[in-house]
Parts: structure tokens; sequence; C-alpha cells
């Protein structure tokens, strides 16, 4: 079964506006880390230090990994 896309264009700016304001002091907790965005991009829902990690906890949270937006935070 297809999985539908979840987001319209209008959906997509208000991401990327959002995380643009997230604030870079909270941001470098997750220095080196992946990181799952909530849709709206106010938030993060969770971290981890690959991927495959990041999925599972995401599963363990309850939080479909096809719900959230993937990203990884360069080191200092």
């Amino acid at each position: 079964m297809p999985v539908e896309d979840p987001w319209t264009l209008v959906e997509w700016k208000r991401f990327l506006e959002n995380r643009a304001e997230y604030p870079l002091d909270d941001l470098m907790q997750y220095a080196g880390k992946h990181i799952a965005w909530n849709f709206d991009g106010t938030g993060i829902v969770a971290c981890a230090s690959d991927i495959m990690a990041l999925e599972e906890r995401l599963r363990e949270l309850g939080v479909d990994p096809r719900r959230v937006v993937f990203s990884y935070i360069d080191p200092l």
C-alpha cells in the first residue's frame, strides 16, 4: 500500500521557516547527532548517534518514522 505524501508546499514552507527560527543554542546540544524534527519544524522529537538507532528510538516512542523530518547536526 503506497504512503501518501503528507505535505503540501505550504506545509513544507512553514517547516523551513519554523526550523530556521529554532534557537541555535538549543540545537547545539544535538551536535554530532541525527535528529527527527516534528512536521511543523518547531521541535525535535528524538535524537541518536546514528540513523538506525534514531528510527528505533522513534518506534519506542510510538512515533511513525514516516511522520518526522530527519536531519543531522554537524559536530562543533
